[in-house]
């Protein structure tokens, strides 16, 4: 069930803006997506900065009126709570509450409030409400690649689409909990222009003993050939190098996985020997590479931004 924006409400989130942008926007469009029990509107602008807004009063404690407002500026960032009135909504209280704000992301665990910002793409630790986005592209299937550079087992290999969103989701909640010495992961969404489409990940491999990690990735096949493999690869290098202080990052790829091999080769990566693994199965041949700081110092860049990395200083057993 949806519930629609009153004109009183949408004029009154026009007023605010116009007081925080300087003119009154154009509405291009707008979109329901909410559920019943917190119904929301998406206003479309002409301009990248959409806002959501609680669309009508929810029964119960904590759930009136527009008790909060989220902007959207490359992708979907979340105001501090507001001083809005929970019956009212005036654009007086608005204006306070559109100024870009941190993220705010489940704040006890702040493991989920870590981003790395190039560019061209953000990397978004992997919430809930970033995975939920990014479930249709699973679901379609558009992970997959020819020949498949996925090793056994992993959840993409499942035919049923239901089946697999359901064992991709899994895997991602197991990951984040399992965290020690031996092993961690840190799971990141790719999100270009507000759109999550692919997935980044680092994983540390005994980090307090030799500052070790590897990575695994993925791209929506509507995003590739654009270069966003090889910018998603050096964003996540930088946070392990730069951010967590890693000495060495180690890949492997199938030996006809072209991009992948193609990538590592560019940054500096290092031929490492071969390895065998399945995939569906069958066994096939692995390169590996294997890149160290010194040589990744040389490729460095220094428009790639980190954010909240404390919370990985914190919650990860780094030294």
């Amino acid at each position: 069930m949806h519930y629609p924006l009153t004109d009183e409400r949408r004029d009154a989130v026009l007023d605010g803006l116009a007081d925080v942008w300087g003119h009154r926007p154009d509405v291009v469009g707008a979109q329901q997506i909410g559920h019943e029990w917190a119904p929301v509107t998406r206003l479309l602008f002409d301009r990248d900065e959409p806002v959501i807004v609680k669309t009508r009063r929810v029964d119960g404690e904590g759930h009136g009126g527009p008790a909060y407002l989220r902007r959207e500026a490359a992708g979907l960032r979340t105001a501090e709570a507001s001083p809005l009135d929970r019956r009212h909504l005036s654009p007086a209280a608005l204006v306070p509450c559109l100024q870009p704000v941190r993220f705010l992301v489940m704040l006890s665990y702040p493991l989920l409030d870590v981003r790395v910002g190039t560019p061209v793409l953000e990397l978004r630790a992997a919430t809930d409400e970033l995975l939920d986005q990014l479930a249709p592209v699973v679901h379609a299937g558009k992970m997959h690649a020819e020949p498949t550079p996925y090793d056994d087992p992993i959840s993409f290999f499942e035919t049923d689409p239901d089946l697999r969103v359901a064992k991709w989701l899994r895997s991602m909640w197991r990951g984040r909990g399992n965290i020690d010495a031996v092993k961690w992961r840190l799971y990141f969404v790719v999100v270009v222009d507000g759109e999550p489409v692919g997935m980044q990940d680092v994983i540390g491999v005994n980090f307090s003993t030799f500052g070790t990690v590897t990575s695994f990735s993925w791209l929506s096949v509507d995003h590739r050939g654009r270069g966003l493999g090889k910018e998603m690869r050096q964003a996540i290098l930088h946070l392990a190098f730069e951010g967590l202080g890693a000495k060495e990052a180690s890949s492997d790829a199938f030996v006809d996985n072209l991009g992948s091999n193609a990538i590592s080769r560019s940054l500096g990566y290092a031929p490492d020997g071969f390895d065998w693994a399945t995939r569906r199965g069958e066994p096939a041949l692995l390169n590996r590479w294997r890149l160290n700081r010194q040589t990744w110092e040389q490729h460095r860049r220094s428009d790639i931004e980190l954010h909240n990395v404390d919370a990985c200083h914190a919650l990860l057993p780094l030294s």
